[in-house]
């Protein structure tokens, strides 16, 4: 993660490029975490309602604006620094529910994702959140079924209970697990190494690397596509 002024920067779609980007920054990576069972649930709304709400230049692809609820278990969240007692430290908030609203951003040329909201399963992380980074915490009371290794009959459900509303899904596989194909929506969608946030006027930034291992959620369900039920 970073929170240094954002310099001018090209595109870049592939994860190498990302990978390399972030580790050219001096005491990046700050954080790694396991990313498990990741569901992506997409919305097309209409770009100038969308833009309204949103602080930066929406990214658009053909025309078209979309807001993504991203439900996923985070796991084991640690310090790049510290070894043990890092690891240590951070297990409180180490492992736990997340579900973000995000939508595609552009800024000085570059392109991301931008939070709307998150909720979190963790009462201290929810509350670290918004004083740390300026990321939208808020707690909320998370149930994922997402085992899309165990539950073979390719179903997920979750629900997720907050103070200012409740959010209920349920979504069955409909294709096997493939590279977004380049230029596709789902690559537009899922490709995105930088997020950016903003809490009052202050704007922040953060960079973002997934690998292709098995425990990393985003990259394990590229290229599924999920009918959702409700």
């Amino acid at each position: 993660m970073s929170t240094a002024p954002l310099p001018e920067a090209p595109i870049f779609d592939e994860t190498g490029a990302a990978k390399e980007r972030l580790l050219s920054r001096r005491g990046e990576p700050l954080l790694y975490a396991n990313w498990d069972n990741v569901l992506f649930i997409h919305y097309e709304i209409e770009p100038d309602e969308l833009q309204r709400c949103i602080p930066y230049p929406l990214d658009l692809y053909h025309s078209r604006a979309f807001v993504s609820f991203v439900a996923f278990t985070m796991r084991g969240m640690r310090p790049r620094l510290g070894g043990t007692l890092g690891a240590l430290l951070f297990k409180p908030i180490a492992t736990h529910h997340f579900l973000n609203v995000r939508t595609y951003v552009r800024h000085k040329g570059e392109a991301g994702i931008y939070f709307m909201r998150e909720w979190l399963s963790n009462r201290l992380a929810a509350w670290l959140g918004p004083w740390s980074f300026g990321l939208p915490y808020q707690f909320g009371k998370i149930e994922y079924r997402n085992d899309f290794e165990q539950h073979h009959e390719h179903e997920c459900r979750g629900h997720v209970e907050a103070n200012d509303g409740s959010f209920r899904y349920c979504a069955t596989l409909t294709n096997e697990l493939g590279s977004s194909a380049p230029e596709s929506l789902d690559e537009f969608l899922l490709e995105r190494y930088t997020a950016f946030t903003q809490s009052g006027n202050r704007r922040r930034f953060f960079r973002i690397w997934h690998t292709m291992a098995a425990s990393c959620g985003e990259s394990r369900n590229r290229g599924r596509r999920f009918n959702s039920c409700h």
